[in-house]
C-alpha cells in the first residue's frame, strides 16, 4: 500500500514533486479521447499559475504528472487575484478563501496584528486582508519568513488539486451516467530533492505507455509530454527548464532511449498497482 505520506505531504512552494492517481477500484477514469483533453485543459486552468509542468502521462485508469510548485510570493499573488476575481465576477470556478478556513487565519494572524480588526470583516475579507499581510512580509527586507505562510500556500495548493479533480470527476460522472468517487482519495504526491531524481522519475512517466503494452515508442502516444517537450509543441510544459536539466535534447532522447533498455522486473515496483512506498532508484544512466 502506499505510505501516509504519500497522501498527506504538504506541497510546498519552490519543491517538485511527482502527483500521481488512479481509478477507484483501479477503474477508469478516461473513456474517451476527449476526457483526456479535457483533464489537460482543466489541469491548466486550475494550476497554471500556481506550478511549474516538467512531465505527465495519462493512462486509462491512472496518470502521472511531475511539477514544481511556484514560489510563496507567485502562489499568494495567483491566489489573491483569483479571490479578486471571484468577488468581482462571483465565478465560482475561482477560489473562495473562506475554504482554507478562516480559523486557522484569525488564530494564527501575525504577530503584532490586532485581532479584532479581523472580528469587523467578513470571512472572506478576513482572509484576503491576512493574504495581502503575507505578500507584505514577503517583501520585506531581512524579515525572516513568517511559519504560517507555507502553511497558508500549502493550503491554497490543496484547494486548487481537489477542484481541479472534483471538477474533472462530476463532468465525467454526467458523462458516463455513474455516481461516486472516480479517483482514489487523497491523491498521492511524493518530493523530489535532487537533479537525478527529477530526470529518473520524468523518464519513468514516460515509460508508462511502453511498460503497459501501448506502444514501443514514446513518441508515439498522445497523452504525454514527451512529444511536446521533443517538438516544444506546448507552451504549459517547461521545454526549456527540462532541456537545462538533462544539459540538451541529446541528451534527453539518449536517457529515454537507455531508460526503455532496462528489464521490465527492475521496472516492476515502479508501476504495479497499489502504488509502492518508495520508488526504487537504480544507477544514474551514463549520458
Amino acid at each position: 500500500m502506499a505510505s501516509k505520506d504519500d497522501m498527506t505531504l504538504p506541497l510546498q512552494p519552490n519543491f517538485a514533486y511527482h502527483i500521481y492517481n488512479r481509478g477507484n477500484n483501479r477503474a477508469p477514469i478516461f473513456f474517451i479521447e476527449d476526457n483526456y483533453r479535457f483533464f489537460l485543459q482543466m489541469f491548466r486552468e486550475k494550476l497554471s499559475g500556481y506550478v511549474d509542468t516538467f512531465g505527465y502521462c495519462l493512462m486509462s485508469n491512472h496518470f502521472h504528472f511531475l511539477i514544481r510548485i511556484k514560489s510563496a510570493e507567485d502562489v499568494l499573488k495567483q491566489a489573491m487575484k483569483e479571490s479578486m476575481n471571484y468577488h468581482k465576477n462571483k465565478n465560482a470556478g475561482n477560489l473562495k478563501f473562506s475554504h482554507y478556513g478562516s480559523d486557522f487565519l484569525y488564530e494564527d494572524s501575525l504577530e503584532g496584528k490586532d485581532p479584532e480588526v479581523f472580528s469587523k470583516r467578513s470571512r472572506e475579507s478576513r482572509d484576503m486582508t491576512y493574504l495581502l499581510n503575507m505578500s507584505y512580509l514577503l517583501k520585506k527586507e531581512n524579515f525572516p519568513p513568517h511559519p504560517a505562510i507555507n502553511t497558508l500556500c500549502s493550503s491554497i495548493l490543496s484547494e486548487k488539486f481537489r477542484g481541479f479533480f472534483l471538477g474533472y470527476c462530476k463532468a465525467v460522472n454526467k458523462q458516463q451516467g455513474r455516481t461516486g468517487s472516480l479517483l482514489q482519495r487523497p491523491f498521492r504526491r511524493k518530493c523530489i530533492t535532487c537533479p537525478a531524481d527529477l530526470k529518473y522519475v520524468l523518464s519513468y512517466i514516460h515509460h508508462n505507455p511502453i511498460h503497459h503494452g501501448l506502444t514501443q515508442h514514446y513518441e508515439d502516444y498522445l497523452w504525454s509530454s514527451y512529444v511536446p517537450l521533443v517538438f516544444e509543441r506546448n507552451s504549459w510544459v517547461s521545454c526549456t527548464e527540462v532541456m537545462a536539466l538533462f544539459g540538451s535534447m541529446k541528451n534527453f532522447l539518449s536517457y529515454g532511449a537507455s531508460f526503455k533498455s532496462l528489464k521490465s522486473e527492475q521496472l516492476k515496483d515502479l508501476f504495479d498497482i497499489p502504488f509502492p512506498e518508495e520508488i526504487p532508484l537504480l544507477a544514474p544512466i551514463s549520458l
